[in-house]
């Protein structure tokens, strides 16, 4: 975790920055992220916090955290990177 919104469920379930994400769930992350979190309700997160596993349970609202996205392209992205993004973004993989 790179970021965190001030008063987001993110943040409210103890979520710290330098967490990492290991699970979505019980579905291990790699770079399906963008498939795993796709449109749900609710998701169950595991994660290592401060050398310690952790699960959290993020509920979806309808608030904005941040205004805006940053996205980096690595052109040496993989095939499945490049359809995770295209999925997600719905737009073509810049080349």
């Amino acid at each position: 975790i790179l970021l965190l919104a001030p008063g987001s469920p993110a943040e409210a379930s103890g979520m710290l920055v330098g967490d990492q994400l290991i699970a979505c769930d019980s579905r291990r992350i790699s770079q399906n992220w963008p498939l795993l979190s796709n449109e749900k309700d609710q998701m169950e997160l595991h994660l290592f916090s401060k050398e310690r596993m952790k699960t959290i349970t993020l509920k979806s609202t309808d608030a904005r955290w941040f205004s805006s996205r940053i996205i980096s392209f690595n052109p040496d992205a993989t095939p499945e990177q490049r359809n995770a993004y295209q999925h997600w973004s719905k737009q073509e993989f810049p080349v």
